[in-house]
């Protein structure tokens, strides 16, 4: 437990420090008043690579967390989950809808939870149109503040 707690807050530590070098290194390569010198960084390459990498990971996640939703049809037919995310927009128009293609299958997930207690609440509600609905964890949209 203990070296889980050192472990995870030292992960922490490295990424708020490679944030803010990022920061650091690009102010620094784009100084160019007349007086201010020069400094040179030598850094291996690697560790340039990885601090991209890890700022292209982060932008890819940018405004997703782990949430759940409510799967309401798949099937490998295009058109009829098409007429099911209809359906259900019809009749549940404030709620987000996805329209997900995972081989062969095209899937129409609903809604945006932080619980599985309120994706449940949307559940049962849709559960009435679409008989094979159920509650799935899945990366959900930051809601909006």
């Amino acid at each position: 437990m203990k070296k889980t707690l050192i472990i995870s807050f030292s992960l922490f530590a490295s990424a708020l420090m490679s944030f803010a070098q990022e920061n650091i290194i690009l102010d620094l390569q784009t100084q160019t008043n007349v007086g201010d010198g020069k400094i040179v960084l030598q850094q291996d390459a690697q560790l340039t690579q990885l601090l991209q990498n890890h700022i292209a990971q982060n932008q890819f996640n940018e405004g997703k967390i782990d949430g759940w939703r409510v799967q309401i049809h798949s099937s490998s037919s295009r058109q009829d989950a098409e007429a099911a995310r209809v359906k259900f927009m019809q009749n549940f128009p404030n709620q987000p809808t996805y329209f997900i293609y995972q081989p062969p299958m095209f899937k129409v997930r609903v809604g945006d939870f932080r619980t599985r207690e309120d994706a449940y609440m949307l559940y049962k509600q849709a559960v009435k149109m679409f008989n094979v609905s159920y509650v799935i964890s899945d990366q959900i949209q930051l809601p909006k503040l």
